[in-house]
């Protein structure tokens, strides 16, 4: 059961905390690209030239795919999508829509969304509406909305193919020595989180090393985790809660070492706290209802409503004897006869082990979560474990999702619809966890994912939905309507860091996976505070700095923020040497005052406004910001 990381949430108002200007500028970037420098990157601001992915492959598993939309066209109009991979594992370099359409993969927004993060560019020679984050609407202008690597060469994987290694081998064999990235915004909960459930996958990647960016999952505020862990030179016996009444789900059960850990199903009396039902777990029981008969006993049957409820257990790698594993798998449901029943998982760990055990309902999109404790030493459940199994294979990026603007633009009313997460916050339905194989802290770091501008699937009936920030008719198509618009999800931060790690490749086309690695946890702007950071935010702009041998920038950065000077009388801006346009906005977004200079300083007189908030915006040419003034 493979889902989707992406939902969609508006509603109300909310002013920009930042806010760019320059229409010149406001042409080549949607505001994530500006927050995390990536705008820089495309210009070459002190690089000595621009990168935007040329040369680099970005091969994007997924599900909806209109390969018509202009954001994929490069400057002279041609597609820059140049492949597909279908199902079978088979590559098309022809027929791509048609192949596309056959398989069902063209009605979702989903991987048009995703590729338009990636390597959508502002399309070239195509003219529409938009409306900016001030809620002022453009018409016949170019759309601004831009991916990251806005050069990449594009190949679509239809993200159903059964073995991921193997498409992943049909995509780098295509490429023919070009660099390439993977990006993966899909994946469950199900599984142990050690990798072994792409067991492939974990060792193609091995023994290949290819560049594949995973997205964390949308479940980080769900208890789908519980654990038990020992000090060096402890021995602790912990019980893990389980649901009751839940209907079906699977549990898997893993500790961080492989060898044998005890664990036993147990049932208390949570009024007298007393133990009326334990069983040890080994590979091959059930207890319960099933077709060759009841099984479990008199004792289970005195505990137990049947035929509601069952285990089964599956322990691989079974060590010492059937009932010392280190890893448990239990499909469960448990419908105790006394509601003052209570049932767990009672294991012992020793000397720094842990025991991760994660849970999920069995049937599609249910949601089975653990249960707070209802008896004193019983282990707490929590989020810490929600991250998806596929994050954990060794060798993956893992990306989760934070927020570059306090809103975003909506084409169709001036209002702009604001999300809960402001400017620089973690997204907090971001997944995270721990590598139960390599003990890495996931995700390992955290990109723009919230409410982010990228194409829409017009294949799709819901892409000219109210919420769309941007509209082209393309005259050579005729009818057809193109649109841009935000979604939210990690499944949108795991392309901005596929298509940064493309503007890396471009740059340094040899980087292997751990140097990339090295380059997020050096380079991302640190956040503390929150498991679900990893190293912090992208930087593609330090991250090029790094590999082009020039150093930090942010330095430089903070020596270039602007003194303002507030008085009775109007308002003084100082640069650094630097000739300034100040602009003044009030709380509708409305032009209220506006001064150019050539100098480094620039005044806007403000005897004539009311007093109340406003919005200041300063553009030197290179960088924009806006600060909110009191009147």
């Amino acid at each position: 059961m493979k889902h989707l990381f992406t939902t969609l949430a508006f509603v109300g108002f909310m002013l920009p905390a930042y806010v760019s200007i320059d229409a010149a500028r406001e042409m080549k970037m949607v505001k994530a690209n500006e927050f995390t420098g990536v705008t820089k990157s495309h210009i070459g601001t002190d690089l000595g030239k621009g990168y935007t992915g040329k040369g680099v492959v970005i091969a994007i598993f997924d599900n909806g795919f209109d390969i018509n939309h202009p954001a994929f066209r490069d400057a002279s109009g041609k597609s820059r999508i140049k492949a597909y991979v279908n199902v079978d594992c088979r590559l098309f370099t022809e027929n791509i829509a048609a192949t596309i359409k056959e398989e069902n993969r063209h009605l979702d927004l989903h991987g048009t969304h995703v590729a338009g993060i990636a390597a959508g560019a502002s399309p070239v020679n195509v003219q529409g509406e938009y409306r900016d984050y001030m809620g002022v609407k453009h018409n016949d202008v170019r759309i601004p909305f831009a991916g990251v690597a806005t050069d990449a060469e594009i190949v679509l994987v239809n993200s159903n193919v059964p073995m991921l290694e193997r498409a992943i081998d049909v995509v780098k064999k295509y490429a023919a020595g070009r660099p390439v990235v993977f990006n993966l915004s899909f994946g469950d909960n199900a599984g142990w989180h050690d990798g072994t459930n792409y067991r492939g996958m974990t060792n193609y990647l091995n023994d290949e090393g290819a560049i594949v960016c995973v997205a964390a999952g949308n479940e980080g505020q769900m208890d789908f985790a519980v654990s038990a862990e020992a000090g060096v030179g402890e021995t602790v016996t912990k019980v893990l809660p389980l649901p009751l009444n839940s209907g079906a789900a699977t549990l898997y059960m893993i500790s961080n070492r492989s060898t044998p850990f005890p664990a036993e199903l147990v049932a208390y009396n949570k009024n007298t706290k007393q133990e009326i039902y334990s069983v040890a777990l080994s590979s091959g029981l059930k207890l319960g209802t099933f077709s060759e008969g009841e099984l479990g006993g008199e004792e289970w049957s005195n505990v137990f409503a049947a035929p509601k409820s069952n285990t089964m257990v599956d322990a691989p790698k079974v060590s010492g004897s059937e009932t010392e594993c280190y890893k448990y798998k239990l499909t469960l449901n448990y419908v105790p006869k006394d509601p003052n029943t209570v049932v767990g998982l009672r294991v012992k760990v020793s000397d720094g082990e842990k025991v991760l055990a994660t849970i999920f309902g069995v049937k599609e999109d249910t949601h089975v979560v653990f249960p707070m404790p209802e008896l004193e030493g019983w282990a707490i459940p929590s989020s810490n474990g929600s991250i998806t199994t596929l994050s954990t294979v060794p060798g993956v990026i893992s990306v989760g999702a934070c927020s570059s603007a306090d809103s975003h633009p909506m084409y169709n009313n001036e209002s702009l619809l604001p999300n809960s997460t402001k400017e620089g916050e973690i997204w907090p339905m971001t997944s995270y966890g721990v590598s139960m194989a390599t003990d890495e802290a996931l995700p390992h770091v955290c990109a723009p994912g919230v409410d982010i501008i990228s194409a829409l699937n017009n294949n799709n009936n819901e892409s000219a939905l109210d919420y769309s920030a941007a509209s082209v008719l393309v005259p050579e198509l005729s009818r057809f309507e193109y649109t841009w618009g935000p979604l939210t999800g990690t499944s949108m931060a795991t392309p901005y860091v596929a298509g940064t790690i493309a503007l890396w490749l471009e740059a340094r086309p040899d980087l292997a996976v751990e140097e990339i690695k090295d380059l997020i946890a050096t380079t991302s702007v640190k956040k503390e505070g929150d498991h679900r950071w990893g190293a912090g935010i992208i930087n593609p702009y330090e991250g090029l700095r790094k590999i082009l041998g020039l150093g930090s920038s942010v330095n430089e950065i903070a020596s270039h923020e602007p003194m303002i000077n507030v008085s009775q009388d109007g308002i003084v801006v100082t640069t650094d040497g630097r000739a300034v346009t100040v602009e003044l906005y009030d709380l509708s977004g409305r032009l209220v005052a506006r001064n150019a200079s050539q100098t480094n300083e620039a005044a806007i007189c403000t005897e004539t406004l009311s007093n109340g908030v406003y919005v200041l915006h300063i553009n030197d040419g290179a960088n924009s910001i806006s600060r909110k003034i009191a009147l």
